[in-house]
């Protein structure tokens, strides 16, 4: 499944549902980026997710990175440590560094 940036949002609507607890490297999830933002090339740029679980504990993953010509995709495989505990992830930031 690959969610698409619009701007600086990224609509995570359709992976609502899509992760059961406990569930780990069963999915990938690829988001893809306009390669060029604001006059800055971002296929330079590591990028990483956060998320918080329901729990309030968070989890972060450096995310695997490949660029064409207009276009950076990051692919999240999604890990156990994000899924550990029941209830909602809320995905708090998609970070360049």
């Amino acid at each position: 499944m690959t969610l698409k940036a619009n701007g600086k949002r990224i609509d995570c609507g359709a992976i609502a549902h899509l992760f059961s607890q406990g569930e780990r490297h069963a999915d990938k999830v690829a988001f893809a980026l306009p390669r060029y933002y604001g006059g800055w090339d971002l296929s330079g740029c590591t990028f990483a997710l956060t998320g918080e679980n329901a729990e309030g504990k968070q989890a972060q993953q450096v995310l695997e990175k490949t660029v064409s010509e207009d276009t950076v995709t990051v692919q999240w495989e999604v890990t156990g440590a994000f899924t550990i505990a029941p209830g909602a992830v809320s995905y708090t930031h998609l970070r360049a560094h």
